[in-house]
């Protein structure tokens, strides 16, 4: 991250938007998980930024089961 974003500090680095990617690895998207935990594939919390919690606190209500991979974009 900090080779992408050298002037950033750990405080700022996260400043960005939420990423978070829907679809398996066939480009599908990830279908709703109907309150079961462990559901494969799952969507995938890529990069966190502003309001972070407060997003997965919303969209954990229909997505119990998370992958998460912080820079896996990279």
């Amino acid at each position: 991250m900090a080779s992408i974003q050298p002037d950033k500090t750990l405080n700022t680095r996260y400043e960005q938007g939420v990423m978070v990617s829907m679809v398996d690895d066939a480009g599908q998207l990830i279908p709703q998980q109907n309150g079961i935990v462990g559901v494969q594939p799952a969507p995938v919390l890529i990069r966190k930024g502003l309001d972070v919690t407060k997003i997965m606190e919303i969209m954990s209500n229909i997505f119990p089961s998370w992958d998460y991979r912080h820079g896996f974009y990279y």
